[in-house]
């Protein structure tokens, strides 16, 4: 009995821990549930008709449109529209369960890396204090799951590839190190392999695991680069990585590396002077005062000679050599430093990215921050003061996290944080699409085309804003302009399109709209905008053609079936348009023009009886239609004068 109490005593304390961990997850991001949808929710929930329907699941991991609707922003992300589809089969747009879904993920997350340093540390000190360790690794992965950093890949919903990321990816990682200590096997390899596929199929970040494996092995594992097995432990890990890429390019014919890298050349002499400066004066500084921390913040691009870039490179390989000299005498501080600066290699490097600074880009790197200090902190502090120091430290992130949550409740509570800490022209256009105020708003983006005068969105936006103060030809110029700086880009021609119908210039219009459906044929919105403007100017066979191929993606899309049978209907093909509108019915079956032309067309056909029953279902949805009692009176007429009792109590009721 002796023996089995410091063993009950560990258990009841991992299950207290996990316990906290969930539940003060859920406590400080409770207030997110009502947030609404930003960024890129736009289109990839709020206008992605992929989402829509959960299945078929083949197509999640075969088209990268599922994603979204607008095409610079497709990447290969299969799990995310994925869990994005549960969300709307739970709820529509209530937003209640996304933000759950990716509290729960978070949390998860949390869980898993708090067993990973458990075992990290009992790999490198296998005779040191395990109740010790476990509250190190509790601390650490406490921090994690409640800091800010992490708090925006709850709130912004879409940020949920990186959380889904994050959690495969710890999952597999834990796998290796808990065989790394106990015993390999290649059920083991397989598990662990199939967790990194799952991570690579949220986000590629995980292209760095086998680098992580390896630093593991070297580090803390004491091996040796000369070993074969070194480099065979990492093998399953590269094989992993390789195969997304040879999958991605060779069977889906798509490649993220257009989507995320900007190819100007004079980025490559600023990138990574400027990243080295936003690691250290930028990114490590939220992490202790994360009120800084804001969406599309303004970035200054700096030379190699700024003295804040040196400072930062001086860092970065400061650390580095630090952690190589340390590795004999704690190789837990040595691989956490590793750790972290391979898990931000993908996003913040030496290869410029479209997005120079991101605020919660350290998410993935920074369980290994918190390892770091809770480490430092057991080696150098008295357990007094490292306790009130942890104690102090979960408070304050847990409070920043609440407080924060609060600005992700609408767009103008967000933007105008954003705006206040220093933003970037995305932030000034996004604030003038919530302001109601069409002079605020024209205010507000003539500052972001100040900062960026060829930034489309702005430029839209504007044309948009004069026209609607009354300022036509300034409007109309300022979007011929727009569309002239990307004439192969959709969104120019849709919004030109859509501008045209403001000023009810119907040619115009439909050329712009049938222009964007061509460029982008994946976006179903643009051809459904070119099959409506087609219809309402008689031009029916276009109409068909468009309403054909949304059809082809998406045949529960909006109102399509019931535009397809009005073009075959117009274009004198009966037999064609009845089964569309039957299937326009099948959908919405109170939609009682749908009704009324299914039962004009079967009255062409001569079926009738059926007509008869249509024109009336017309009338219990519609008694004001006057049109279905005429065509009603005409279909009794044909069938004879033995129904005429009943042609007048249907056709005279409500008259």
């Amino acid at each position: 009995m002796e023996q089995e109490t410091p063993l009950t005593f560990v258990v009841n304390r991992k299950l207290f821990y996990i316990f906290f961990i969930a539940i003060i997850s859920f406590l400080v991001f409770s207030n997110t549930f009502k947030n609404g949808f930003h960024l890129d929710d736009a289109n990839s929930i709020v206008g992605n008709p992929a989402i829509r329907k959960i299945t078929p699941l083949l197509r999640y991991f075969t088209d990268v449109s599922v994603l979204g609707t607008y095409a610079p922003n497709r990447q290969f992300r299969p799990f995310l529209p994925l869990t994005i589809s549960l969300n709307y089969a739970i709820g529509a747009y209530d937003t209640v369960s996304y933000h759950l879904f990716n509290l729960i993920f978070n949390a998860i997350s949390a869980i898993l890396i708090f067993f990973i340093f458990i075992e990290i540390q009992r790999q490198a000190f296998p005779s040191g204090d395990q109740a010790g360790q476990m509250d190190i690794a509790f601390a650490s992965s406490v921090l994690f799951a409640v800091h800010p950093v992490s708090g925006i890949t709850i709130n912004y919903i879409s940020n949920r590839d990186l959380v889904l990321m994050q959690m495969f990816l710890s999952a597999s990682f834990l796998v290796y190190v808990k065989m790394r200590r106990t015993k390999e096997t290649v059920l083991g390899y397989v598990f662990a392999a199939l967790m990194l596929a799952c991570s690579m199929l949220s986000k590629t970040n995980p292209v760095v695991m086998p680098l992580l494996i390896l630093s593991y092995e070297v580090l803390v594992m004491k091996g040796k680069y000369t070993d074969p097995k070194t480099w065979l432990r990492t093998l399953p890990f590269g094989i992993v990585v390789l195969s997304f890429f040879a999958y991605t390019k060779f069977f889906i014919n798509f490649s993220d590396v257009q989507h995320l890298f900007s190819f100007d050349r004079a980025s490559l002499f600023y990138y990574f002077p400027t990243q080295a400066r936003l690691h250290l004066f930028v990114y490590l500084a939220n992490f202790f005062y994360p009120f800084n921390i804001h969406i599309e913040p303004y970035v200054e691009r700096v030379g190699i000679l700024n003295l804040q870039a040196i400072t930062g490179i001086l860092f970065i390989a400061g650390s580095l050599f630090a952690a190589v000299k340390a590795r004999q005498k704690n190789p837990v501080l040595s691989f956490c430093v590793m750790a972290y600066w391979i898990m931000l290699l993908p996003d913040s490097s030496f290869m410029p990215l479209h997005e120079w600074r991101v605020d919660y880009r350290p998410y993935p790197s920074s369980p290994y921050l918190y390892f770091l200090l809770a480490t430092a902190a057991c080696v150098y502090l008295k357990p007094r003061l490292r306790n009130i120091l942890f104690i102090a430290f979960l408070a304050y992130f847990s409070v920043s996290s609440f407080f924060i949550n609060r600005l992700w409740v609408d767009g103008n509570s967000l933007w105008a944080y954003s705006i206040k800490k220093g933003a970037n022209p995305i932030a000034y256009q996004n604030l003038a699409l919530y302001s109601t105020d069409l002079y605020e708003k024209k205010q507000y983006l003539e500052k972001a085309l100040a900062i960026s005068p060829y930034y489309l969105f702005p430029n839209i936006n504007y044309a948009v804003t004069l026209i609607k103060i009354g300022a036509r030809k300034k409007g109309l110029d300022t979007m011929k302009r727009t569309v002239e700086l990307d004439p192969n880009n959709p969104i120019t021609h849709i919004w030109s399109s859509k501008l045209y119908e403001m000023l009810n210039m119907k040619k115009e219009a439909l050329d712009e709209a049938v222009i964007a459906a061509r460029l982008d044929p994946q976006d179903v919105e643009y051809a459904y905008s070119a099959a409506l403007l087609a219809e309402a100017q008689g031009d029916f066979a276009l109409a068909l053609e468009n309403t054909a191929s949304i059809l082809k993606l998406y045949p529960d899309f909006e109102d399509t079936y019931f535009v397809q049978g009005f073009a075959l209907q117009k274009l004198g093909r009966i037999d064609e348009c009845i089964p569309a509108y039957r299937a326009a019915l099948k959908k919405n079956k109170i939609h009682y023009q749908a009704w009324f032309n299914l039962g004009f067309a079967l009255k062409d056909k001569g079926l009738y009886k059926e007509a008869i029953e249509c024109f009336n279902k017309v009338l219990d949805l519609k008694s004001d239609y006057d049109e279905t009692r005429w065509n009603l009176e005409f279909c009794y007429n044909k069938i004879g004068d033995h129904l005429s009792d009943d042609f007048e109590k249907l056709v005279l009721r409500n008259k």
